[in-house]
């Protein structure tokens, strides 16, 4: 059941207060002053609104074991009051008030029964700034709000936003400081589940800006995370505290400038705490117009329970530009790394040369050709002790295939699998699964659960591997590329190669060897675009093949009318090699249309629909959703009704949603 809330009484309790204290401080002011006309001392009512939805969403196995259907209905009548004035003095506090006190009721029909929730609430927003011309001047803030979000195309949710905020500090001298602090909670009501969240947030900024362009600041920031989802079966809870600390400063000199910066981060989650180190020197110098000089340290430190990883490496290189068509670089690096795991100690030292040259070269009035080429080499050795090491935050962006192999072979402990900054965990057997019948292992996201990864998201995998023995070996990489657009870019192709040769001095290292070739290509012409690409990895754990296309066209389908269609293909295959013998092939295709009709400037008809469906490697989805929405403006009457469709069919179940909505707003 979802919370009432009831912030009205206290509201409007504080803004009699307000009205009071202002009557009373005012009656000393006017003795010198005209006062303002009384239509500004007062609030209006600038609009009055109404609100009405009704969705009906089902669930059911396709074994045809069990289900559940609910329905909702909600109306919300509200006013909208504004109200601009200030305190006193308009130097001493200024407000902004848009409020919307509003009634709302709300019915649920499901098989756990039926309820009936009455709630007052207060959205709208305000704004007021304390000592507007001091420059520790404070602004307090507050908004809430009812909206549609899209988690992509095909996935939306009804979502509830109430925030509060402040923002203060000192604004002049050497180093000026800004606080914040925010808090921010959220409802959702969806096709798949019904969410809370709420996050806090302190934070604090200084900078120090000095002549030439030099600049030191600091950034600290405090979040506390917590959210509760929920699809009628199961609930799910996460919640985690994060610390951040940031340190950057630069420094120019004569034909030099100095970077350095420094980050920290203290995560404490489900799975436990963790601290995070990195530190950065980045010196360069400009020797002439077309020679350069960098070179460059850092310092990595990450410690979670029982382990503990760090790094020291440092790099120096050249870099020349002849004229705008030819650029060269050749650079030497080394490292030191130690990683502690659970008992287990291993010690690597790294050293290696690297190199690049980039050619560019406009070919007449046609096209531009540009050819790259960069390689390198490095020697490591290490020394190894133990069993097992520590993989933390191996990042993977997630394509429309929904499925990846992790980076390291030889995997012996799943841990977590979380967003890029720690504060989501998702859930193991909702959000994804670990298929470990593989070497790599596999991530299968699932776009059903609680935190609603899909195609695009960013994830960090958090594991345990068997590391490698004592011993050395070498890696050569090298990546070449060749790319030729046309008139003026508006068509293009281009070709890729990258290779990773690994010579070890013990057959009982296991490394990736990898040779991955790309060819694709785009045209974008008047309203139609056409992008391809073809891949073909080959590593030693696995071998990789993929075609994806993608097209789109737009065009006026009348005077008064535009429409477009897009449409999107990926075809993949792993033929399978060494330890991962079973083929696997994922189609996905995806087709979205949308139509607009404007027929006079204060009536507008806008529809979407979309078909998604994607197959194999253990998934078989179809997703289908449907959207149309009527704005029409009458005089001073706000009028759009809405309705949306979806039906999301997964491996096991049908899940569909209704919903069809009625916005309606009187200004005044």
């Amino acid at each position: 059941m979802k919370r009432s809330s009831r912030i009205l009484p206290r509201s409007l309790a504080l803004l009699v207060l307000a009205a009071g204290t202002r009557a009373l401080g005012q009656d000393y002011y006017y003795d010198f002053l005209q006062p303002p006309p009384p239509r500004l001392m007062l609030p209006q009512v600038r609009y009055m609104t109404l609100n009405a939805e009704a969705e009906q969403t089902s669930f059911r196995t396709k074994s045809g074991g069990g289900g559940s259907k609910s329905q909702r209905l909600y109306l919300a009548p509200s006013v909208g009051i504004g109200w601009n004035y200030y305190l006193y003095h308009p130097d001493l506090l200024t407000y902004s008030l848009l409020l919307e006190p509003a009634y709302n009721w709300q019915r649920y029909d499901g098989t756990g029964g039926s309820r009936n929730e009455n709630s007052v609430i207060l959205n709208g927003n305000a704004t007021a700034t304390l000592l507007t011309l001091k420059p520790y001047a404070t602004t307090f803030t507050y908004d809430r709000s009812r909206e549609e979000y899209h988690y992509d195309f095909f996935s939306s949710a009804t979502v509830d936003t109430e925030r509060w905020g402040a923002n203060g500090g000192y604004r002049e001298g050497p180093v000026p400081v800004i606080v914040t602090a925010s808090r921010v909670q959220t409802e959702s009501s969806g096709l798949n589940y019904d969410s809370t969240g709420e996050q806090t947030s302190v934070g604090i900024q200084a900078e120090n800006e000095r002549n030439h362009g030099n600049l030191t600041d600091m950034n600290y920031q405090f979040s506390r995370y917590e959210s509760t989802s929920s699809d009628g079966v199961q609930t799910f809870g996460d919640s985690s505290t994060a610390h951040h600390l940031s340190l950057n400063d630069s420094e120019h000199f004569h034909r030099s400038m100095l970077s350095t910066s420094m980050f920290y981060d203290h995560v404490e989650d489900g799975v436990g705490p963790s601290d995070d180190v990195n530190l950065s020197l980045d010196y360069s110098i400009d020797h002439t117009a077309h020679l350069h000089s960098y070179y460059g340290y850092s310092f990595s430190d990450y410690q979670t329970g029982s382990a503990e990883l760090m790094e020291h490496s440092a790099r120096a290189g050249l870099r020349h530009q002849l004229y705008e068509s030819l650029i060269s670089s050749l650079g030497v690096n080394g490292s030191y790394g130690r990683s502690e795991s659970f008992g287990s100690e291993l010690k690597s030292r790294t050293v290696g040369v690297d190199g690049s040259v980039t050619y560019l070269k406009r070919l007449s009035d046609w096209g531009r050709l540009s050819l790259s080429d960069n390689a390198s080499y490095n020697r490591t050795y290490q020394d190894s002790s133990g069993g097992q090491q520590l993989i933390p935050n191996e990042s993977h962006t997630v394509d429309p295939t929904l499925i990846f192999f992790l980076d390291r072979p030889r995997d012996l402990t799943w841990i977590s699998l979380t967003d890029p900054t720690g504060t989501i965990t998702y859930v193991q057997g909702s959000d994804y699964d670990v298929i470990t019948t593989t070497d790599p292992w596999q991530i299968q996201i699932h776009t059903s659960g609680p935190n609603s990864l899909n195609s695009g998201s960013v994830v960090h995998a958090n594991y345990v591997v068997q590391p490698n023995p004592t011993g050395s070996y070498s890696t050569f990489d090298n990546g070449t590329q060749l790319r030729i657009d046309f008139w003026h870019s508006r068509a293009g192709v281009y070709v890729r190669y990258n290779f990773s040769e690994n010579y070890a001095d013990s057959p009982a290292f296991v490394l990736d060897n990898v040779r991955e070739f790309q060819a694709g290509g785009n045209l974008s012409w008047m309203r139609f675009r056409f992008d391809a690409n073809y891949t073909d990895r080959r590593s030693s754990f696995y071998r990789y093949q993929s075609v994806s296309l993608s097209e789109g066209y737009t065009f006026l389908a009348s005077a008064k009318s535009t429409a477009g269609i897009d449409f999107h293909e990926q075809w993949s295959h792993y033929p399978g090699r060494g330890t991962n013998s079973a083929p696997q092939n994922v189609s996905y295709y995806s087709v979205t249309a949308r139509y607009a009709w404007r027929p006079v400037a204060r009536l507008e008809w806008n529809s979407e629909a979309g078909y998604q469906v994607e197959h194999g490697a253990g998934i078989d989805q179809k997703f289908i959703v449907a959207r149309s929405f009527l704005s029409w403006y009458v005089g001073k009457l706000d009028f759009r009704l809405g309705y949306e469709f979806e039906n999301q069919e997964y491996t096991t179940e049908i899940r569909e949603r209704h919903f069809l909505f009625l916005r309606m707003r009187r200004n005044f």
